[in-house]
């Protein structure tokens, strides 16, 4: 079966973007991480500029080096996600030879976390210390490693780079967010019309907001150059595309088009 549209998008890029937009002065971001010769990689590495420099909730928790996994938006944080996060740290240290990790962080980031995971990571790892709102540290292996549990992260600008690739009964809340700060931001604004759709457009009926408002928050042009015409098809659907340019053009159009397109290929 064909994956449905939130299935065949790419959350990492999300987080990325997110990041270096807003973090690009003090942070490097570097996506897909390769931690061994074998084709395993971290999903973002994040390194301080400036190793003293103090940053602003929850980013004064990073290490000089942060490993950061993303469990998939939405989904349950497991063993395996946590065991994930832990390999990959042993990989970092081989392949980079290290033998103490002090300034080495680990981040796992995840939508949902029960109970039963929490006491899991604690058995495995240690005690687990709140740092503040959805953030927890314990140690692996002499590197801190902190639990970011975006259900309960507190909603900033700061933390609206995480929050993005939230999903869960949050997702009106950031999107009202992203709206609220959508002319001085609207990088945010434009992932939250892609990746939180039906949530932003419950905020815009919520706000009365018409058409012609909402495209001058978020330029559809803006949107397609920032993620490729593909999200076009992506978010509508093959058949359902078919069927609007059908009715909008109509069949002696589109067939006229489609022959020109043809001949142009054939040279």
């Amino acid at each position: 079966m064909p994956e449905k549209p939130d299935e065949r998008k790419q959350w990492h890029p999300v987080l990325v973007d997110g990041l270096r937009y807003l973090l690009a002065s003090h942070l490097r971001i570097d996506p897909e991480h390769g931690v061994a010769a074998l084709p395993t990689r971290v999903d973002v590495m994040v390194l301080k500029r400036y190793p003293d420099q103090d940053l602003a909730f929850p980013y004064n928790h990073l290490g000089i080096t942060t490993l950061v996994e993303l469990e998939s938006p939405g989904k349950w944080a497991t063993w395996r996600v946590l065991c994930k996060t832990c390999v990959d740290h042993l990989l970092y240290r081989l392949t980079e030879n290290l033998e103490q990790t002090a300034n080495v962080n680990l981040w796992l980031l995840v939508s949902r976390a029960s109970e039963a995971f929490f006491s899991l990571v604690q058995r495995e790892l240690g005690v687990l210390k709140p740092l503040g709102s959805g953030l927890w540290r314990t140690v692996f292996m002499g590197s801190p490693l902190v639990v970011v549990h975006l259900e309960e992260l507190s909603l900033s600008l700061e933390t609206l780079p995480l929050l993005m690739v939230y999903q869960g009964p949050r997702e009106r809340e950031i999107a009202e967010f992203a709206l609220k700060h959508a002319r001085e931001h609207p990088l945010f604004m434009e992932q939250a019309i892609v990746f939180h759709a039906r949530a932003m457009k419950e905020v815009l009926v919520m706000e009365g907001i018409n058409v012609e408002a909402y495209r001058k928050l978020a330029n559809v042009k803006d949107i397609i150059d920032l993620f490729g015409r593909r999200i076009l098809i992506e978010e509508m659907g093959e058949d359902r595309l078919l069927e609007d340019l059908y009715r909008e053009m109509g069949p002696e159009r589109l067939l006229e088009f489609l022959d020109r397109k043809e001949r142009e290929r054939g040279k």
